[in-house]
């Protein structure tokens, strides 16, 4: 092992606050927000202590889907995945893909995991009209080319 990762203790915060993830930790009892990364912060568009220590149902208010699945999770004691959900934040509506885990036993600890489809949306939906125009280019180059042949025999 290389001696500057031996010398260098990898802090769990700073992994998780590397990730481009939104990563929340709740504690399952009191349904409180105990950690955010910093990927949550830029997703929320909110402060970490401004998150850090609320209700989950505060941020997700409207989700009752969303956040039965996260009761479905603590009640079954399972992971959950789940793609497409649409979620209400305090400053948007979006569409997520979200993972739900048990983290921890003794503090009754799930992590949520986001991950924000309306970029990938906006990415297929541009791709898609690329290749519509180039189906057009294509379409129009094939006509003028057969209008100009008849023409040509003129």
């Amino acid at each position: 092992m290389d001696k500057l990762v031996k010398s260098t203790e990898l802090n769990s915060e700073i992994i998780l606050n590397s990730l481009q993830s939104p990563i929340i930790v709740i504690n399952s009892i009191k349904k409180k927000i105990i950690y955010c990364n910093n990927a949550a912060e830029v997703f929320f568009e909110i402060s970490g202590r401004n998150i850090v220590g609320e209700k989950i149902n505060k941020f997700f208010k409207d989700d009752s889907y969303f956040i039965s699945l996260i009761e479905k999770s603590i009640t079954s004691n399972r992971s959950i995945n789940e793609f497409n959900v649409s979620i209400n934040t305090p400053k948007k509506k979006t569409n997520v893909s979200i993972s739900i885990s048990k983290i921890e036993n003794e503090n009754n600890l799930f992590s949520i995991t986001l991950n924000d489809l309306s970029k990938n949306f906006e990415l297929s939906r541009q791709f898609n009209f690329e290749k519509s125009a180039q189906s057009v280019s294509s379409l129009v180059a094939m006509l003028s080319h057969e209008i100009k042949n008849p023409l040509s025999g003129i």
